[in-house]
């Protein structure tokens, strides 16, 4: 299976968006949409049924847009639902990093396609355009760093 943080760029080549929703398309992973979700989680990726579950409450956001990037990290980055219960809690917080830190990859290549000006990118503005709050300026401002130097 592709790696959505590791073959972006080759899945770019095929699908010509950085869309998560177009990725998922392309990578075969269905997306439905339900009214609940167990702990409140948002979403929530199945990989081996290829899904990703989003609660009904997000569609058609912006906010979306990172809960569909996040799951589909984990959908092709992590291990199926099942092991991801018997991790211990240490392990489930890194696999949430990994899966924010590849949603903003996702999200940070998006909005450069979507608004190449220069001049409109910057860490609050691209927060903003996503709905996400403060606590991931850091990420987003290290992806940003990488794809403009």
């Amino acid at each position: 299976m592709m790696s959505v943080v590791h073959d972006l760029d080759d899945i770019y080549y095929f699908t010509r968006s950085y869309d998560p929703f177009e990725i998922a398309f392309h990578l075969d992973f269905d997306i439905e949409y339900v009214d609940y979700l167990p702990g409140g989680r948002l979403g929530l990726a199945v990989p081996e049924l290829k899904v990703l579950f989003l609660v009904n409450t997000i569609k058609d956001t912006m906010y979306s847009y990172f809960i569909c990037a996040h799951e589909l990290t984990h959908g092709t980055e992590h291990e199926g639902i099942q092991a991801f219960y018997n991790k211990s809690n240490r392990t489930k917080s890194r696999m949430e990093q990994e899966a924010d830190a590849g949603a903003i990859h996702i999200l940070c290549n998006y909005y450069l396609e979507e608004f190449p000006e220069i001049d409109r990118l910057n860490v609050p503005t691209v927060a903003s355009f996503f709905d996400l709050d403060e606590e991931f300026y850091s990420l987003i401002e290290r992806e940003l760093k990488g794809l403009i130097d």
